[in-house]
């Protein structure tokens, strides 16, 4: 027992040097405080101003869905190498042509303001005056991929955390004096000051090394898995997007459509866990040469997520009652054994199919993991349609839950399969 405890030290002490709690709790930092700003908002702002920053943001999620192709996520992968030089070349090449990719996206959409008619007064301006941000945004995200790639997790999570607390400050200084223009260009500073940050170091790493010269294979390559981790991400995220959609149109009743999303609202956060966790593991397994030793950490890592997203699922669902008739009143009362069943939904994805899913970009098996991402999105829509047609919002729990689990599944075959005896 005292050896058990005395390995189990071991390792958090490891964990902490390489700065894995700088990951977890900057995470968590972040996402709270920007659930704070939208709340600060909210109080802030008149509803007309509201709906109209809403609109927007809601059109550049589409946008930041396909940022860049996803050249910052392959940074992560091949900027992870000791040549510094090549290092410099992708990181130069991610940004270079990802903005360029943004700032053709964002001026398509900038004059497609002035064509098409908007539902929103005012939306329309602040799209405009928005046009910057997904460029400006895209710059951080590679410099921010880049610091993981060379494993300085303490500036990676400072960065967030900066620009989470600055954007909060800002928005409640600025709104007062340019009402909702003080909450765009809040965005804008707090970019800015994280930004800075970073590039302070990226400088450093890079000071006096030339930038080598990439050939057309290595950009095929890059490309490759840039799309790849693209469209994986992609289907993935459009999976419950997809399932809102069909609960909305198929039954047609807003009592059911408030409880869908008021019982799908906590669940769905387990996914920031997970994320967190390979965060930081994305860029060690990247670096590990011997897809055997792949294996042995992706199973440890594997078990482990496992187990605490389980122990996370028995704990909300615990808290669930006293959540949802809290913060949403006993109208909501009947959303509750939904909720339930969604925390074990969401368990199969982040407790069990998302560790895989990360792994195999990161060991080069990026257009497997795209091509099973494109099937997954596809059979869940036509299923959960016919599912929710005929049984309702039960309908979409075992069809979300059991999608999960044989997508999961087919990962953890895969890659076990491609590490074996490697």
């Amino acid at each position: 027992m005292r050896t058990i405890i005395k390995k189990i030290k071991e390792k958090v002490v490891s964990l902490k040097k390489e700065g894995f709690f700088f990951i977890i709790i900057g995470n968590t930092l972040t996402k709270m405080l920007a659930f704070i700003s939208s709340i600060v908002i909210v109080r802030l702002v008149s509803k007309n101003d509201y709906a109209c920053l809403s609109y927007a943001d809601n059109i550049y999620l589409y946008i930041s869905l396909i940022s860049g192709l996803g050249m910052f996520s392959a940074v992560l992968k091949y900027c992870v190498s000791e040549d510094k030089k090549k290092n410099k070349a992708y990181f130069v090449f991610a940004l270079k042509y990802g903005t360029f990719f943004q700032i053709f996206l964002c001026v398509i959409l900038f004059f497609c303001t002035y064509i098409i008619k908007l539902p929103f007064s005012g939306a329309a301006y602040i799209i405009r005056i928005l046009s910057l941000f997904p460029i400006l945004n895209y710059i951080f995200m590679v410099v921010q991929s880049y610091l993981r790639a060379r494993f300085n997790n303490k500036l990676f999570a400072m960065s967030g955390i900066i620009q989470a607390v600055s954007v909060l400050v800002f928005s409640v200084g600025l709104v007062y004096i340019m009402g909702m223009n003080g909450i765009i260009v809040a965005r804008y500073i707090a970019l800015a000051i994280s930004m800075i940050i970073c590039v302070k170091f990226i400088k450093k790493d890079f000071d006096g090394i030339e930038t080598a010269r990439l050939n057309k294979i290595e950009i095929k390559g890059f490309l490759a898995l840039s799309i790849s981790m693209l469209l994986a991400t992609l289907f993935s995220t459009v999976i419950p997007v997809n399932e809102n959609f069909i609960v909305n149109n198929v039954i047609q009743s807003s009592n059911i459509s408030a409880n869908y999303k008021v019982a799908n609202l906590i669940p769905s956060q387990l996914i920031f866990v997970t994320n967190s966790i390979m965060i930081f593991f994305f860029p060690i397994i990247a670096k590990i040469k011997h897809l055997k030793d792949v294996w042995k950490l992706s199973r440890k890592i594997g078990v482990c997520t496992f187990i605490l997203i389980g122990i996370l699922c028995i704990i909300g669902m615990i808290f669930t009652p006293f959540i949802v008739k809290t913060v949403y009143g006993d109208s909501y009362s009947d959303a509750i054994w939904l909720s339930n069943a969604f925390w074990w939904v969401y368990f199969f994805n982040a407790g069990f199919r998302v560790v895989p899913m990360t792994i195999l970009p990161a060991i080069g098996f990026g257009t497997f993991n795209a091509i099973v991402s494109v099937i997954t999105c596809l059979v869940h829509f036509s299923i959960d349609y016919i599912s929710i047609s005929t049984f309702g919002l039960s309908g979409a729990i075992y069809t979300t839950g059991i999608v999960y689990f044989l997508s999961g599944f087919v990962y953890w075959i895969y890659l076990y399969k491609k590490c074996k005896d490697r």
